[in-house]
């Protein structure tokens, strides 16, 4: 079983997380309710949302999202 579990929204061109949250240790309606809330003003021709339960401990900051993203290029 993960460690840490995140919701993230990934720009569908190039599939790059373009922001994180920690959802670790959150109940599934907890999550379910943020990503509600996520996707009501996201644009779903762009971006979509996904869960990612991960044995390491993964960045939230935007800025360190942007640097890996710009690393992967």
């Amino acid at each position: 079983m993960a460690k840490f579990q995140y919701l993230e929204i990934v720009q569908m061109e190039g599939n790059k997380v373009v922001k994180r949250f920690d959802v670790t240790g959150k109940g599934e309606r907890g999550v379910e309710r943020l990503e509600r809330g996520v996707n009501i003003n996201l644009n779903h021709n762009e971006f979509y949302t996904s869960t990612n339960d991960s044995d390491v401990e993964l960045t939230t900051d935007d800025k360190e999202l942007e640097k890996e993203n710009n690393e992967k290029k």
